[in-house]
């Protein structure tokens, strides 16, 4: 039996808004990997396990800790926004969880649920990640979810201006600089590292001597690119 006291405190006491953009950014390279029959399942899958950390325990953990029922929503509700059916392959775990009508678990979800919107009401304010998939976006800040057609396709005579969101696909995040390695896009523009700056296109942004400041995360990294757009 939940103590469901205990479940609310931690529910608004852990902070996941770090893991968000992880656990996207996951989901991007999981697609990329999956391609391959081999790197579709996360079970005795040590290579996945590395690749996409957070995407692999929600797979394989038996019992979700509040952090990961947070996280499970959060992949669960963008594959939902975005039209992807049976994205993992045939593996179950994070819908069968979301659907389950276990009492324990229909709590849970409950607790963890979080506000989803129309895209339009999206101010620029508080973003974590944002991932598109053909015309659709989906938006996160720490607490809500946005959601709606990207404003190229949008039918709807006003659309939320979302030069602030980039969207973007980070790749990887090396330790060491590494002149011409590409990291990722950003606004339809490929992200390489140059001789002494990070390249978002032609655009010089992030120098050289700051990579080790912003490399320890992809959500620290695209708010400091995000920082050079709006300069």
């Amino acid at each position: 039996m939940l103590d469901i006291i205990s479940i609310l405190k931690q529910a608004r006491t852990n902070d996941i808004s770090g893991q968000i953009a992880d656990v996207l950014s996951e989901c991007v390279k999981y697609e990329q990997l999956s391609r391959a029959e081999r790197f579709q399942q996360f079970t005795d899958n040590d290579f996945l396990a590395k690749q996409c950390p957070i995407l692999s325990e929600l797979h394989t953990t038996t019992e979700w800790s509040v952090d990961q029922w947070k996280l499970g929503m959060v992949v669960y509700e963008t594959l939902i926004a975005l039209g992807i059916v049976d994205f993992f392959h045939g593996q179950t775990a994070i819908q069968g969880r979301l659907q389950s009508r276990r009492r324990d678990d229909m709590n849970m979800k409950t607790i963890v649920q979080f506000p989803v919107r129309d895209i339009e009401e999206f101010k620029g304010d508080g973003l974590l990640a944002s991932v598109t998939h053909g015309s659709r976006i989906v938006v996160m800040t720490e607490d809500t979810m946005y959601v709606g057609a990207t404003p190229e396709v949008s039918d709807k005579e006003k659309t939320v201006k979302i030069a602030d969101v980039a969207p973007y696909v980070i790749k990887m995040m090396p330790d060491e600089w590494s002149y011409g390695l590409k990291l990722g896009i950003m606004n339809d523009q490929l992200i390489t590292m140059g001789r002494d700056t990070i390249l978002v296109g032609n655009t010089e942004t992030i120098p050289r001597d700051q990579w080790g400041r912003v490399s320890n995360s992809v959500d620290t990294f695209v708010q400091e690119l995000l920082t050079y757009q709006v300069r």
